[in-house]
């Protein structure tokens, strides 16, 4: 759910910057986002994680940014996620 306009708005870029997620606030104000897509348990040990979580926006934003980059390693050998 989220609570504002402004979040509302912040929320949308963060989720046009990574169409691979689902984004959303909790009724407590904490931010997460969930892979649309399966991921396969072998990548978490590139810890990749399906769903992740933060006080905020820009710490989603990181934490979503490290996501994309350590995904990058299991691409270049695996070919997929899934």
């Amino acid at each position: 759910m989220i609570n504002s306009l402004a979040s509302d708005n912040t929320s949308a870029a963060l989720a046009a910057d990574f169409p691979g997620w689902a984004i959303w606030q909790s009724d407590g104000g904490h931010w997460y986002a969930t892979r649309r897509a399966r991921l396969a348990e072998r990548m978490h040990r590139y810890r990749l994680w399906t769903t992740l979580d933060a006080a905020d926006l820009t710490e989603l934003r990181n934490e979503l940014a490290t996501q994309t980059a350590r995904a990058e390693l299991p691409l270049a050998l695996f070919g997929t996620l899934s």
